[in-house]
């Protein structure tokens, strides 16, 4: 299942350039403007401690977007901005607690329609948001779980953001 995250964190950081850049979707892209990398780490894991059993191994993807970052941030914590990059329905209500439901399949069966169940744990404005995230409905007994996403952004002098997407807490065993 990481591989499908690794190859899903890919795609959806590739679509946020394409909202920014239509012209350009699908391009390749220059070292410094897209680094994709896949990380494992010890002792760097921002889980609260009764979440520290999970896995520590984490898939990181970043980008930068030609884009002011009031429009980044709008793209990924409101309902209207993710329905516009990310999948064609949201549910997202920026606060501690609050939905952060992205639905990729709005005709298929509740709780089949993509991150549904999934919550806003933290964020600071035009800075970070986390959220925690589940599995796609192939694997239903993964799916009950929950990782992080944790976002970052950082306005460059240069213009532009930098979008570095960190997904974290996978479980251990059969089918992670």
């Amino acid at each position: 299942m990481r591989e499908h995250f690794d190859k899903g964190n890919a795609w959806t950081v590739e679509k946020l350039r394409a909202k920014f850049s239509p012209g350009e979707a699908g391009r390749n892209t220059t070292d410094g403007e897209a680094a994709v990398s896949v990380h494992s780490t010890r002792n760097t894991n921002p889980l609260p401690k009764e979440s520290q059993a999970m896995s520590v191994k984490r898939i990181e993807k970043e980008i930068v977007v030609p884009a002011s970052l009031k429009d980044v941030w709008d793209a990924w914590t409101t309902t209207a901005g993710v329905s516009t990059f990310f999948a064609p329905n949201a549910n997202i209500e920026l606060r501690p607690g609050g939905p952060y439901e992205i639905l990729f399949g709005s005709e298929a069966p509740k709780g089949s329609r993509g991150s549904e169940g999934c919550n806003v744990l933290t964020f600071r404005p035009m800075e970070m948001l986390s959220f925690t995230w589940n599995a796609p409905p192939k694997w239903p007994e993964i799916r009950k779980e929950r990782s992080v996403v944790v976002l970052q952004l950082q306005d460059l002098d240069k213009g532009g953001v930098r979008v570095i997407v960190t997904h974290l807490g996978f479980g251990e065993g059969e089918g992670w």
